[in-house]
């Protein structure tokens, strides 16, 4: 079970920052009990949502986990900051959204669903290797495209530092100018579908994440976002039973 130090829980509880977390609990150290006794000052103390934290005689509460899908658009980039960066994924999120963290990466000119959420058991749990979490992708590439040549991609192909892990992949559509493919992988290197498809000689024209894990792209327009169901979280569930 996650444990939080008593600032952070305190901030998450009564919806406040963990600076004015600390200032409270210094200041009105004696107001907070923490499982029936007194709170004694220590700020580097440290609870789970199973202790009792008490605030002038009322139990506070963590509040549910939150837990968003992206249909994150070509140029934006997924980090929580950067100043070398124009456009960023959090900034397509209403502003009281913006403190959830997004659960692995797209790169830039990447499409599709992103998973962003409060659960930082969860995020680990996700994108653990031991969980072998499927991703889904369409791959739109350059030219005629043959299932001879993409047998690498199927089998496992030397790259220039690791041997990539075996994949699942379909052919959807076949034209002289660009092929279609359905590729479903667990690994999620920097730039790993790009390099694999460049090295058969068939550059990504576009490429755009349509599934992670149990969850679906579906109809979410690009740049939109929405809240998981009740039945999704449930299927996140299964893969990483310790979600709070």
């Amino acid at each position: 079970m996650e444990r939080y130090r008593i600032n952070a829980f305190v901030a998450r509880a009564m919806g406040i920052s963990r600076r004015k977390a600390d200032v409270l609990l210094k200041k009105r150290t004696r107001d907070f009990c923490i499982n029936g006794r007194l709170f004694d000052g220590n700020l580097g103390l440290k609870v789970t949502g199973d202790d009792v934290v008490e605030f002038q005689g009322r139990r506070l509460r963590l509040p549910s986990p939150v837990y968003v899908i992206l249909n994150k658009p070509r140029g934006y980039v997924s980090s929580m900051s950067d100043p070398h960066a124009d456009r960023l994924v959090i900034d397509l999120l209403p502003q009281r959204l913006r403190r959830l963290k997004p659960v692995g990466r797209l790169d830039k000119e990447t499409r599709g669903l992103l998973l962003f959420t409060d659960n930082s058991r969860i995020i680990h749990q996700l994108l653990h290797p031991k969980k072998a979490v499927e991703k889904e992708y369409l791959v739109t590439v350059h030219g005629r495209l043959t299932p001879l040549e993409l047998d690498p991609v199927v089998n496992g192909m030397d790259m220039d530092d690791y041997r990539s892990l075996p994949a699942w992949a379909r052919i959807e559509r076949v034209s002289i100018e660009e092929s279609v493919v359905r590729l479903i992988m667990i690994e999620g290197k920097k730039h790993q579908i790009r390099d694999m498809f460049a090295k058969i000689g068939h550059p990504v024209k576009d490429l755009v994440r349509i599934g992670f894990g149990p969850l679906r792209l579906g109809r979410l327009k690009e740049g939109s976002w929405r809240y998981l169901t009740d039945a999704e979280i449930k299927r996140l569930s299964r893969i990483a039973p310790v979600m709070r």
